[in-house]
């Protein structure tokens, strides 16, 4: 490529064919961010956890998705979000928010558009409640816990980690302090930055609402909810202030005087 604006027109031109069918459906859903992984490194990607179906646009009644399949066509979902990517990559790159030499940029842009994006779907085994229990450990925690941490001698640190390419065991690393430090900062969002986000009928504020409704009509279709829109109870409430060891001393919060 000459130019970005040539890179950029290679990936529009990706051939999408729109679904056939059209939702029709007001759909609700909810993200969270997730920036590490077992060994502390930046790994940023977002958990989301999407209603299988959603409210009409008159609001009523529910569509739910037909003969027990997903809300979109998965190899299509793919191609879409490649080029949605590509597109607000490019964007962010001419507002200069991409730090990178622009030969690379438009070489990286070009092994991208080629590919083919994988969507990996699946239903949880243990239902949809093992799912919010799982993403729930993350949403107040920050990149690894107390326990994990076995020794620190002023100068090292050494913690423990599940390798997840060799069955999932346990094994321990030993690094440097100011390195660890340097990895853990990493995963501390800025100020007022917001972890989750909720989308659609599931947002701040028409959700107490909306949802009411939704579980209501979903129980006129069949009367099961516990598959189709999980309810958001089932988020553990975690008392921060509670010690962690214990479990009975209460953290109080003391705002210091200004003498001066």
């Amino acid at each position: 490529y000459k130019n970005l604006e040539s890179a950029t027109f290679n990936y529009q031109k990706i051939k999408i064919t729109p679904p056939k069918r059209n939702l029709k459906m007001n759909i609700g859903y909810i993200t969270i961010l997730h920036t590490w992984d077992q060994k502390l490194n930046f790994h940023p990607h977002i958990h989301c956890v999407i209603a299988a179906g959603g409210l009409s646009n008159d609001k009523s009644k529910w569509i739910t998705a037909k003969n027990d399949r997903y809300l979109l066509p998965v190899k299509k979902l793919s191609r879409v979000f490649r080029g949605k990517f590509l597109f607000y990559l490019n964007k962010a790159f001419k507002k200069n928010l991409i730090k990178i030499e622009k030969t690379a940029f438009i070489n990286l842009c070009s092994i991208a558009s080629k590919n083919e994006w994988v969507v990996y779907l699946k239903r949880p085994l243990g239902g949809a409640g093992q799912v919010l229990k799982y993403l729930s450990r993350y949403t107040h925690k920050v990149g690894i816990s107390n326990k994990r941490i076995k020794y620190y001698d002023g100068e090292t640190v050494v913690f423990s980690y599940r390798d997840r390419k060799d069955n999932n065991i346990e094994k321990e690393m030993k690094i440097p302090a100011l390195l660890f430090v340097q990895k853990f900062i990493l995963h501390i969002v800025p100020k007022r930055f917001v972890k989750i986000r909720f989308y659609g009928f599931m947002v701040n504020r028409f959700r107490k609402k909306l949802i009411a409704l939704c579980r209501s009509l979903i129980a006129e279709i069949d009367g099961n909810l516990s598959d189709i829109l999980p309810s958001i109870s089932l988020l553990p409430f975690i008392d921060r202030t509670v010690c962690q060891v214990c479990g009975k001393g209460k953290m109080k919060l003391f705002i210091p005087i200004n003498s001066g």
